[in-house]
């Protein structure tokens, strides 16, 4: 491994993967929408295509609103019957870690590297998802 002092990392789709079909049906349930027309409400075209252009997703991820300000215009759009800690569980629910990258970053944190994590999804709960395998070394954005 070569010699460094710190490493940043984009958390999602890198350290961890998802299945954003998990939350979709989890907010269904609790709307007046199918799963379908969740995914649409959320993303709009942009999962079929592969962009983030369209839905309400995209002002989340560029992180130009909060994680309660992306809650309740998703909870208004869909007529969502669900508090903020629920919501904030079914959407960090689509995760699951990458275990080849996170023996990566418990190797370079050994070696007194600081690992810096970046997400914008609902930083807190999904920092806590991965905290435990978190170090003194690790901080999360």
């Amino acid at each position: 491994m070569n010699n460094f002092s710190t490493i940043l990392w984009d958390a999602g789709g890198v350290i961890v993967g998802f299945d954003q079909s998990k939350c979709d049906e989890k907010l269904a349930s609790s709307s007046n929408k199918s799963a379908s027309e969740v995914s649409t409400i959320l993303f709009g075209d942009s999962i079929k295509g592969k962009g983030y252009n369209d839905g309400l997703v995209e002002k989340f991820n560029l992180g130009r609103i909060s994680s309660k300000e992306f809650y309740e215009s998703v909870r208004i759009a869909l007529g969502l019957n669900m508090g903020y800690r629920d919501f904030a569980e079914a959407w960090i629910d689509i995760f699951s870690i990458n275990e080849k990258i996170l023996a990566f970053m418990r190797k370079a944190a050994a070696r007194d590297a600081s690992i810096i994590l970046r997400t914008s999804s609902l930083s807190r709960p999904f920092s806590s998802a991965i905290s435990d395998n978190a170090d003194k070394n690790s901080e999360f954005i």
